[in-house]
């Protein structure tokens, strides 16, 4: 602990410890996922990369390429997305 406590001082960086709530976000998006057919999940992922491609200048063949590995044309979205799941806030003692 002292070797990493050293190399992050020598960054500029602090190493703090702190103790939170558990947070199980995580759980929660995985388990929505989860339930998802491999058709709706698939749907998803097309849906992230097109909201990348217009938002951040993401090469636009890689849509195309992703659609001739997977078969997913593009196309508008069938349904829409579900809202994100809350996120709770870490607070330091």
């Amino acid at each position: 602990m002292e070797t990493v406590t050293r190399a992050l001082r020598a960054c500029g960086f602090e190493l703090g410890i702190s103790i939170s709530p558990h947070d199980d976000y995580d759980m929660i998006l995985a388990e929505r996922e989860r339930r998802r057919s491999a058709s709706a999940r698939i749907e998803r992922l097309r849906e992230t990369l097109e909201f990348e491609r217009r938002g951040a200048g993401v090469d636009g063949d890689m849509l195309d390429r992703f659609g001739e590995r997977t078969g997913v044309k593009q196309g508008p979205a069938k349904t829409p997305p579900d809202p994100p799941a809350p996120r709770r806030r870490r607070t330091p003692l």
